[in-house]
């Protein structure tokens, strides 16, 4: 997609799409540096579809949003959620997440299914009975379910509770960790300890799959009776900028404490090095909003 903004051209490249019914949503990133005026105009092409021009606006901010909604602040993290009436018994909820510019953190996800077996975000109605959720499996943010109102009078106001919120620390890395390498085919146990973001984790375990293949075992101490519990982490080997794609399984299903990490190994050498980047952990609310359609 092209955009026209004040007489200068960018290009913007998709990142995700996906639907809903019969409407289409789509996010777009710009793939160089914006240089945006209160006054400019903005005009898009896609598809051989120009729209426009649009006249840009100054967005609202999170405390002008959260008057408009119920809020709750658990944490140091302020959650906003906003109903809209759908008819037919039907409302959409769209939960917005305020967390300070310095910290770094973004909110990943409201719950910890299947982690934690019914530790997800539900709805009570006003005599605390559930209401029923659906969360489309098509729309990708988390941030927006909608519910069915439950029979009878008097049900509202209904409140969410979101017991937890995943976040991670996009700019969290630790120290350089590094683990022996047995030889191919043969495992040797570790006690391997380092730590990302103040949460410590422990490698017990390492096994040479192949000459560029290991998989280690790891504890990350995951504990969801704590107000912040570690619940994975990225890897980011020497001399990178960015972090690695790996894949893991949790070898204790009961709250996934024990992971296994499948990671890449160099021909010939004796040792594994890699650092821990962007952690993902849980924070454990609950926050409560009650909501309040507009009559």
């Amino acid at each position: 997609m092209r955009v026209n903004i004040g007489g200068n051209r960018y290009t913007f490249t998709s990142y995700m799409r996906s639907s809903s019914e019969s409407e289409w949503y789509g996010s777009y990133s710009s793939t160089q540096p914006l240089q945006l005026k209160k006054n400019n105009l903005l005009t898009l092409h896609l598809v051989g579809t120009t729209v426009g021009p649009l006249q840009l606006t100054a967005p609202k901010t999170a405390e002008e949003l959260g008057e408009l909604g119920a809020s709750d602040i658990q944490q140091d993290v302020r959650i906003t959620a906003f109903p809209v009436d759908l008819g037919g018994g039907l409302v959409r909820v769209q939960l917005l997440p305020t967390l300070t510019a310095e910290s770094g953190l973004t909110v990943h996800a409201y719950g910890l299914e299947p982690l934690v077996p019914g530790s997800g975000l539900y709805i009570e109605n006003a005599a605390g009975e559930k209401a029923a959720l659906e969360q489309p499996e098509s729309m990708s943010y988390p941030s927006d379910f909608r519910f069915h109102e439950t029979a009878g009078a008097g049900a509202w106001p209904y409140t969410v509770f979101i017991p937890y919120i995943e976040v991670s620390d996009h700019d969290a890395v630790s120290a350089e960790v590094e683990i022996p390498l047995p030889d191919i085919g043969q495992e040797q146990m570790l006690h391997t300890r380092a730590e990302i973001a103040g949460f410590p984790v422990e490698f017990t375990r390492i096994e040479r799959t192949g000459e560029t293949a290991a998989s280690v075992d790891v504890n990350v101490n995951f504990n969801a009776a704590k107000l912040r519990t570690l619940k994975h982490f990225l890897i980011r080997y020497p001399g990178q900028a960015d972090n690695s794609s790996f894949s893991w399984v949790n070898k204790d299903q009961t709250y996934g404490v024990m992971k296994t990490l499948h990671l890449e190994t160099k021909p010939g050498e004796d040792k594994l090095r890699f650092k821990l980047s962007e952690p993902h952990f849980l924070l454990k609310g609950p926050w409560r909003l009650p909501l309040k359609l507009d009559s």
